[in-house]
C-alpha cells in the first residue's frame, strides 16, 4: 500500500485535495480507509488496485497534519501506510 498523492510534505488547500493510494497485493473486494491525524476521514470500497479520495481541506485547520491509510482486502488481510505529512494552507 502506498500514497501516490499528495507528495510528501506537500502544502495543500481547497475543497478537492486528491489523496491517491495504490496497492499491488490486495485480492477481492477492497475497503480503503483514509485517516487525518488518526481520525477516519473517508472510507471507500471497490475491486481496484487504486483509489482516489477528495478531501475538503477547508474543513481542516491550517498547519501540519498527518494522513494515514489502511486497506483490507476480501480475505481479511490488512495493509497500512503513513503517516504522510502535509501542511494545510487555506
Amino acid at each position: 500500500l502506498a500514497f501516490t498523492a499528495p507528495a510528501a510534505s506537500a502544502t495543500v488547500s481547497g475543497t478537492k485535495v486528491q489523496v491517491k493510494l495504490s496497492a499491488t497485493s490486495a485480492l477481492g473486494t477492497r475497503t480503503w480507509t483514509l485517516r487525518l491525524d488518526g481520525v477516519v476521514l473517508q472510507t471507500k470500497t471497490n475491486t481496484s488496485n487504486s483509489v482516489t479520495f477528495n478531501w475538503n481541506s477547508k474543513l481542516t485547520p491550517n498547519g501540519a497534519h498527518a494522513l494515514t491509510a489502511t486497506l483490507t482486502d476480501g480475505y481479511g488481510q490488512t495493509q497500512s501506510v503513513g503517516p504522510r505529512s502535509v501542511t494545510v494552507s487555506n
